[in-house]
């Protein structure tokens, strides 16, 4: 929204598609140094509200895990006011889910 808000139609779509293509460049980079060995592996590229739009992919192919990332914070109060985008996909969870947590302290 914050793109089409600044820019013409075309200039937005030229900017989401660029960046839609730097975030598959990332995940390529990311999955060419996990040894995958006989896992079978699909990885998808999502615009729109990440907690949201990852929920509704999950529930369309009927997929069996959801593995996501947990938040770079602790929670607070804002994050129970301010919807966080992991309560957008536990409000109407389609699948059972694994949340890594990969922090370091």
């Amino acid at each position: 929204m914050g793109i089409a808000d600044d820019n013409t139609e075309p200039e937005a779509a030229h900017i989401k598609e660029a960046m839609m293509s730097d975030e598959n460049i990332k995940l390529e980079e990311l999955l060419s140094r996990i040894d995958r060995k006989n896992i079978l592996l699909k990885a998808k590229t999502f615009s729109g509200r990440r907690g949201f739009t990852i929920g509704q992919y999950a529930q369309s192919v009927n997929a069996d895990l959801l593995v996501v990332n947990s938040p770079d914070h602790h929670m607070n109060i804002f994050d129970r006011i301010f919807t966080h985008d992991l309560e957008y996909m536990l409000a109407d969870l389609p699948c059972n889910m694994l949340i890594v947590h990969s922090r370091v302290f």
